[in-house]
This record gives C-alpha cells, sequence and structure tokens, in this order.
C-alpha cells in the first residue's frame, strides 16, 4: 500500500486512497494499542476510578446523537426511555466509554430495521442501564466467548473503524470501577444490563450465570 502512495504524479487518485487507508489503519493501531494498555492496567489495578454524580440520560442522548448517522443508515427504530433520569453515581469517563460502546455495538449489529431500546431505573440507592438490541444470529452456545478481545460472530462483517476491543474493555472498566456488567440473550433479543450503586460491586469478573443451559459471565455479539 506504501509503494502505491509513493507513485505520486504518476497515480494521484490511487494515491490519495492509499494514503487515506493507511491513515485509517494507523489510526485502528492507535486505538487498539492504547485500550490494549489500558486493559493492562485494570489487570495490574493501576487504574484510578472517581465517583460523582452523573446525568445518564444527557450522556445516553448525545451517544445516540453520535449514532444518528448509522441509525439511518440501518434504518433501525431506536427508543431512548432514559430521559430525565436522576444522576447515578459513577466515574464519568467509564460510564462514557461504556454507554458508548454498548449502544454503537447494539446499532451496529442490529439488523437492518431492527429495534434498539435503551432504559434506566433507579431505586435512590442501586440503578440498572440496560441495552436491548434484536439479535437473531446469536446462539447460547456464543455467550461464552462474545466479549473476548477480537470475537466476532459474523467474520466476513469487519469494519476497520471497529478494533474488536470495545466490549472488554467496557466489561473490564466496569468491574474494576465497582460497577457489573451482564447479557441475557432470550427470544433473539440481546440484553446488556449495567448496574453500580448499592450492592453492585463485584471482585474479578463476578459469578457466574445459567441461562438456555450455558455457563457464561457475560456478553455481547461482538466486541467494537
Amino acid at each position: 500500500m506504501s509503494e502505491v502512495a509513493l507513485r505520486g504524479g504518476k497515480d494521484a487518485a490511487g494515491s490519495v486512497r492509499a494514503l487515506e487507508v493507511i491513515r485509517d489503519v494507523a489510526a485502528r493501531m492507535g486505538r487498539s494499542v492504547s485500550t490494549l494498555l489500558r486493559l493492562a492496567r485494570l489487570e495490574t489495578g493501576t487504574e484510578t476510578f472517581d465517583r460523582e454524580g452523573v446525568d445518564l440520560g444527557e450522556l445516553v442522548a448525545g451517544v445516540l446523537h453520535s449514532l444518528a448517522e448509522l441509525e439511518g443508515e440501518r434504518e433501525l427504530r431506536v427508543d431512548n426511555r432514559v430521559d430525565g433520569a436522576e444522576p447515578v453515581e459513577g466515574d464519568r469517563e467509564v460510564l462514557g466509554i461504556v454507554v458508548s460502546n454498548l449502544l454503537g455495538n447494539a446499532l451496529y449489529y442490529t439488523p437492518r430495521h431492527g429495534h434498539v431500546e435503551c432504559l434506566l431505573t433507579s431505586d435512590g440507592c442501586a440503578w440498572r442501564f440496560e441495552v436491548d438490541n434484536d439479535a437473531p444470529d446469536l446462539q447460547p452456545e456464543d455467550l461464552r466467548v462474545l466479549t473476548e478481545p477480537f470475537w466476532r460472530k459474523d467474520h466476513a462483517r469487519v469494519d476497520r473503524n471497529r478494533s474488536g476491543l470495545g466490549l472488554a474493555l467496557s466489561r473490564a472498566l466496569a468491574e474494576k470501577s465497582g460497577m457489573t456488567l451482564e447479557f441475557e440473550l432470550e427470544g433473539g433479543t440481546l440484553r446488556a444490563i449495567l448496574s453500580g450503586g448499592a450492592g453492585s460491586a463485584r471482585e474479578g469478573r463476578g459469578p457466574r450465570h445459567e441461562r438456555n443451559g450455558v455457563e457464561r459471565d457475560g456478553s455481547a455479539q461482538g466486541s467494537s
């Protein structure tokens, strides 16, 4: 690819395209390296977190606004039921990363004309944020590996702008910062559940659950 770019005047348009590809690959590699370094810091316990009141409704609205083009392209129906919610306690940066990854993953992998829904419930002490999306291709056995780095259900569908590390980072960030991130698969619908507040913190990867006869500790259809 770099040889094409170096041809210069012989093929100016080809050189521009080649340089754009090189730029995109370099950016993706940079993001991947940054994510891997952060995962390593989480594993060694050197990452620090803040706790403050975060307006999750405002955060979700901002993320969905940034994904409006993808929503339109895929002709999805997105229902946001988080508006007007009370602030939740957590690390603002962590919540931004996790919410962005969950919503981005849901919109990207939901089939065309599909449905995505998010909502927030709270009892004043603990809170629970859910993202539901159509996932007809997922099988119970996929739940063991869906949040593993670089795992994809459909290897033919690879977006060069997606590193395959987003959900792995989200799970690690949530658990290390005192939240839980769990996933359920039922009737062709995937539900991501992020919870915080009283009683939500767990050490390590948390207890494993049985669903549809498969032992699991969390999943989603592919790391973003």
